[in-house]
């Protein structure tokens, strides 16, 4: 078993064991975001980014430039990191998009997005050195097949 099939597996019960030690509002919809997400991660496992998918897929990423990858990933990045909060506090608190926004000051507001803006940017600037690290290993593990 790999070390991603393992956090796959406590992830997954985790995310089914949440609503027998909490309140869970919207419960049917928790449940099917729960299966979307396993699918994907089952896809994920079963398909994932083999070594020769990877080269290619960076190589070319890796040629537009850093701060092009860094702004691409950073604000899909800060995207994920709303829409998950959004959906923990939806599911968890029973608070909609629009009732936080509302709750929050405008200062409050401001600085929850530049938060997790700065979060988002950090994970795409520590993604853009770990997939360098990763094309580097298959470049020389390529090296050595030869």
């Amino acid at each position: 078993m790999t070390r991603r099939s393992l956090f796959f597996i406590i992830v997954w019960v985790i995310i089914l064991v949440l609503p027998a030690m909490m309140p869970i509002y919207y419960t049917p919809f928790y449940y099917v975001a729960a299966v979307i997400l396993f699918l994907i991660g089952l896809y994920n496992i079963r398909h994932g980014n083999t070594d020769e998918t990877f080269y290619r897929k960076w190589t070319k990423q890796r040629s537009k430039g850093f701060w092009l990858y860094v702004a691409g990933k950073g604000l899909w990045s800060t995207f994920t990191i709303a829409v998950v909060v959004s959906l923990g506090q939806l599911f968890g608190n029973d608070y909609t998009p629009p009732e936080i926004v509302t709750a929050l000051s405008t200062g409050e507001l401001i600085g929850v997005l530049l938060l997790m803006m700065l979060f988002g940017f950090a994970s795409a600037i520590a993604s853009w050195f770990e997939n360098n690290k990763r094309y580097d290993r298959v470049i020389n593990k390529r090296m050595e097949n030869k």
